[in-house]
């Protein structure tokens, strides 16, 4: 066992547009397409487009329950 400590995790605040694909599970067209329509709100920061956590939350959440 080492005795190197662990770090502790990182609580992510904002994703790119491919980060935001793999932790939702849904592709790049669907996400532009959601921005499109007003329904997940994005930053830019020069050319990246950032989609803050809690805007990430509030689109799943705004999503139809079945």
């Amino acid at each position: 066992m080492s005795d190197m400590p662990i770090a502790p995790a990182i609580e992510k605040i904002a994703y790119r547009i491919d980060e935001f694909c793999e932790a939702f599970g849904v592709g790049r067209t669907k996400v532009f397409d959601e921005i499109k329509d007003g329904r997940l709100k994005v930053r830019k920061a020069g050319r990246m487009t950032l989609i803050r956590a809690d805007d990430a939350r509030a689109w799943l959440d705004a999503l139809p329950e079945k």
